[in-house]
């Protein structure tokens, strides 16, 4: 993730290494820092590429179902990380198709259905009228 600010030809040195496993650190993938990114599960890369944007100290996250595969656990954690960027000022967009808890994890919420339908507070936007209204059918409930 450090390449970007090197230049040509010149290789990483010491304060790169430190911001590229201080990245590792932050998205625990530390023990994988020597490991090619095609021997790293689903889940795993995923974590590796957020930690890239982190070294790069990229300010716009566009992250496509950052939650998808992952257990409880690294679901958690990764929740947890957003946060922290978000509150370090970074602007964090992402795809997630888990209505029942997005609120728990995005402030904002755009609603789509082949076009923008809604855009505000999560709690505001994932109404079960809303989401009815959206998608024609009823919320999912407990147990769904």
């Amino acid at each position: 993730g450090t390449y970007g600010s090197l230049g040509w030809f010149k290789r990483p040195g010491k304060k790169q290494q430190t911001q590229a496993l201080t990245a590792l650190e932050k998205v625990d993938m530390q023990d994988f820092a020597s490991t090619q990114i095609s021997q790293l599960s689903g889940g795993q890369q995923q974590r590796a590429f957020l930690a890239r944007a982190i070294a790069q100290e990229a300010h716009v996250l566009l992250l496509d179902e950052p939650f998808t595969g992952l257990d409880r656990n690294a679901s958690e954690s990764l929740a947890c990380l957003l946060a922290e960027l978000a509150e370090e000022g970074r602007l964090i967009l992402a795809s997630h198709h888990d209505l029942e808890s997005a609120p728990r994890l995005f402030n904002e919420c755009l609603l789509l259905n082949l076009s923008q339908r809604s855009f505000g507070q999560t709690a505001d936007v994932l109404t079960p009228s809303a989401i009815e209204k959206v998608f024609n059918q009823a919320p999912p409930g407990p147990g769904h």
